[in-house]
């Protein structure tokens, strides 16, 4: 399944490069997101199967983080095609830079720097603190940053800003340490063996619907319910984001996976 659809990513990525109207264009970015979205589980799977148990929330952590890299790779790549080409062909030629690595990839722009520091701590933390702790820990931290955003409405000048900043730098950092990587983990983790790859890819699946509803759903909440009740609104799944995986916490820290079926 890896290689399939690395081999899938590399045909579009290659006839995306040639496309000269929007439908060829939209078509071949369907097939990117594809073999993408099959990527995501399957080289997950391929991660967690492959590490002994005692290391492997770090390992696979690590392999995860480097997203955040990848994607500051290629901002720098495409910034250095828009110096080459100075015109609106560049976009291809940015496309063309990714079959590189995709080739390898058969034997992610610019990441937000806490990404890559929440995504450390997660890395250190993960088989010393244990996921269900730092994933609790995590939406806690959410909650109290959107909480420090909610009262930047009442403050002014300087102090408005500091709060806006520090609410959604500290709900940023505790995302990547918590939810955003922990989740990530545990789905590789949790399920049994017989149906470990179907879980994995129904939890990025709802992953990425969630994402899409946001995207769409925010900009129509924010203009019909005003900031302050968006934000208390996520302040609330925040903190139920802490409770459901306490009231159903299965821990996998250091344990065998074929132990989770028994």
């Amino acid at each position: 399944m890896f290689i399939a659809e690395m081999i899938i990513f590399v045909a579009f990525l290659a006839l995306l490069i040639l496309c000269n109207d929007f439908l060829s264009l939209a078509i071949c970015l369907f097939g990117l997101g594809l073999a993408l979205g099959c990527d995501y589980p399957t080289a997950h799977m391929i991660i967690s199967e492959n590490i002994p148990s005692a290391n492997r929330g770090k390992l696979v952590l690590g392999a995860f983080g480097f997203q955040a890299l990848g994607a500051h790779a290629g901002t720098g790549v495409g910034c250095v095609v828009l110096i080459l080409v100075p015109d609106l062909s560049a976009w291809r030629w940015m496309y063309a830079t990714a079959l590189i690595p995709a080739l390898a990839a058969k034997g992610a722009a610019l990441i937000n720097v806490l990404l890559i520091v929440g995504i450390l701590f997660a890395v250190v933390l993960a088989d010393r603190a244990g996921r269900i702790r730092l994933q609790i820990i995590g939406f806690i931290g959410c909650a109290v940053g959107l909480f420090l955003a909610t009262l930047s409405d009442d403050a002014t000048g300087s102090t408005r800003i500091a709060l806006i900043f520090a609410g959604f730098m500290l709900f940023n950092f505790m995302t990547n340490i918590g939810p955003n990587a922990q989740t990530y983990l545990l789905a590789g983790e949790v399920f049994p063996t017989e149906v470990r790859g179907m879980g994995a890819g129904f939890a990025a699946a709802f992953a990425k619907i969630g994402a899409v509803a946001t995207a769409f759903l925010f900009p129509i909440l924010l203009a019909s319910i005003g900031t302050a009740a968006l934000l208390w609104g996520l302040i609330v799944t925040s903190v139920l984001g802490a409770v459901v995986p306490w009231m159903y916490r299965i821990e996998t820290t250091g344990l065998n996976l074929d132990q989770i079926g028994r």
